[in-house]
C-alpha cells in the first residue's frame, strides 16, 4: 500500500512538473507577443525572434530544446534569451510546489494565478507595462481561489463538528430485538427521556454560568 501511494505521488508530481514546463512554454509566447499586440494564436507555432522562421515541434520541447540547442536558433544561429528557459523552469517548479501544498481544486486555481503572475512579472520587467488581459484574468483567478478556500474551510469545519459530536455523543448499544416487545419499547422511551433531560440540564447549567459571569463583569 505504501509503495503504491509513493508511485502515485511520484506520477502526479512528475505530471505537475512537466505540465508546468509546457505552460511555461506558452507563457513565453504571451510574454513576447502581448506587448507587441500580436495574437497568441496566430501563427500557431513559435518562431525565432531574429529570422522569423517557425520552430518545429521537436525543437520546441520545454526545457530540453533550449539545453540541446545551447540557447541558439537551429536555423540562423542567433542567441535565444535565457529568459525562455527560466520561465519554463520557474513555472514547472511553482506548479510542482503548489501541487504538493494544496488539494487539487485549489491547486488548479493557484496554477492559473501563478501563471498570470509570472507573465505579468516578465512583461513588466521588459516593457514596464501589464496588459489588461492579465489583470482581468488575475482578478477572476483571485475570486476563484477565495471561493475554493471558503468551500474547503466550510467542509473542514463540518467534518470537525461531526467528529466532535461523535466523540461527545458516542452511539449507545441498543438491542433492536427488544423493541418488538412492549417492555423493550418502554425501556427505550424511558432512556430517550433521560438523555433529553440530561442534555437539557447541562444546557441550563451552561446558560446560568454565562449569565452569572456576564453580570459580574458588567
Amino acid at each position: 500500500m505504501f509503495a503504491a501511494e509513493m508511485n502515485y505521488d511520484l506520477l502526479f508530481s512528475t505530471f505537475a512538473f512537466v505540465f508546468g514546463a509546457c505552460v511555461g512554454s506558452f507563457l513565453n509566447v504571451c510574454i513576447y507577443r502581448l506587448p507587441l499586440n500580436l495574437s497568441v494564436n496566430q501563427p500557431r507555432r513559435s518562431f525565432c525572434p531574429s529570422c522569423k522562421t517557425q520552430i518545429p515541434w521537436h525543437q520546441n520541447l520545454p526545457l530540453v530544446s533550449w539545453l540541446a540547442l545551447r540557447g541558439r536558433c537551429a536555423n540562423c544561429g542567433a542567441r535565444i534569451a535565457f529568459r525562455y528557459f527560466a520561465v519554463e523552469l520557474l513555472t514547472a517548479f511553482f506548479f510542482l510546489l503548489i501541487w504538493k501544498a494544496f488539494p487539487w481544486p485549489i491547486a488548479i486555481a493557484y496554477w492559473v494565478f501563478i501563471a498570470l503572475v509570472i507573465t505579468a512579472t516578465f512583461i513588466d520587467f521588459e516593457h514596464f507595462i501589464i496588459p489588461d488581459e492579465i489583470t482581468i484574468g488575475g482578478t477572476v483567478a483571485g475570486l476563484w481561489i477565495s471561493r475554493a478556500r471558503l468551500c474547503t474551510a466550510l467542509a473542514r469545519a463540518r467534518r470537525r463538528q461531526t467528529c466532535f459530536w461523535e466523540e461527545t455523543n458516542p452511539p449507545r448499544k441498543t438491542n433492536i430485538l427488544h423493541l418488538d416487545t412492549p417492555r423493550g419499547r418502554r425501556r427505550f422511551c424511558r432512556r430517550q427521556r433521560e438523555q433529553f433531560v440530561e442534555r437539557l440540564f447541562r444546557a441550563r447549567e451552561g446558560s446560568t454560568f454565562v449569565a452569572l459571569f456576564a453580570r459580574e463583569n458588567w
